[in-house]
């Protein structure tokens, strides 16, 4: 990791010594935000009644060394919140992509009941076609009538093996079912 920083440096003149009100030797350093809106940070020595810039230069270098451990623990703490954030959304899409497969699964097996009811029913109802001719075919064999209303085309026994045929092949009960 690095800090970026810039550093201003005011240098003395020639004639300090002889020029008590001249501006002294003054250096600032401003440290870089390490995210938006946080305060830049700005570190500044001089030449004061303590002494010359040059006789502070070990209080100078602990100050650098503290805003650059400063810079590494926000960097740490940026990048440990950003993993957390990250870790979070990982568990919620993981979340969300469980709740959407069991969603998917449910409606899959509701589908598949609904199927089964619908076969079932289509079952029913062709058993009870193809009850309804044999019962149908044997009234017209009964029936001597039956020939005088043109129930049937043709000759009778044909035309109640056709009907017969028929019901068996509608029939789910009977093998050659459809169903």
């Amino acid at each position: 990791m690095s800090v970026d920083a810039a550093i201003k440096l005011r240098p003395r003149g020639r004639a300090a010594a002889k020029d008590p009100d001249r501006e002294p030797m003054a250096m600032e350093i401003e440290i870089a935000r390490w995210q938006h809106g946080e305060a830049e940070e700005r570190l500044f020595w001089c030449d004061g009644a303590t002494g010359k810039l040059e006789s502070q230069l070990r209080e100078i270098a602990i100050a650098i060394v503290w805003a650059g451990e400063r810079q590494l623990r926000k960097g740490r703490q940026f990048f440990y919140e950003m993993d957390c954030r990250s870790y979070q959304q990982a568990l919620e899409q993981e979340h969300q992509r469980r709740e959407a497969a069991e969603q998917r699964e449910r409606d899959r097996l509701a589908q598949a009941e609904a199927d089964r009811v619908a076969r079932l029913l289509a079952q029913v109802s062709a058993h009870q076609q193809a009850d309804q001719i044999r019962h149908y075919v044997q009234q017209v064999n009964d029936t001597p009538a039956a020939v005088a209303g043109r129930a049937f085309n043709g000759d009778r026994k044909a035309w109640a093996a056709w009907a017969l045929a028929i019901a068996d092949q509608i029939d789910p009960l009977k093998s050659g079912g459809e169903f």
